[in-house]
């Protein structure tokens, strides 16, 4: 494995993956899908995509993101479709509602 170069700002990235060939991206920290649907548009060669991300309240984090778990719901309804809408037929579309620490330990 080789690492990729610096990139000037994120949304190249899509860009630079389907350069090099690569089908597989995890995007930790989703909220509302907003990048990986620009992902998933750009990278057509994508195959698999994780959305890692808690979508849940958490006590004692002051953040903009940090709503009740019932607006956390509608977040993550709203990432799954945003990043469905955009992958090409084919492409799988995973979630992972967890620490990404936890997630990590789970994926190979």
């Amino acid at each position: 494995m080789r690492p990729l170069p610096p990139l000037q700002v994120r949304e190249h990235l899509a860009h630079l993956l389907e350069h090099e060939g690569l089908r597989t991206g995890a995007e930790v920290g989703v909220r509302e899908g907003t990048f990986a649907a620009g992902m998933l548009r750009t990278w057509r060669s994508c195959t698999s995509y994780l959305l890692i991300d808690l979508w849940a309240h958490q006590p004692n984090y002051r953040d903009g993101a940090n709503l009740d778990d019932a607006k956390q719901q509608g977040v993550m309804q709203q990432a799954l479709r945003a990043a469905r809408r955009q992958a090409r037929p084919g492409t799988r579309v995973h979630m992972f509602r967890n620490y990404s620490t936890s997630c990590a330990e789970g994926l190979a």
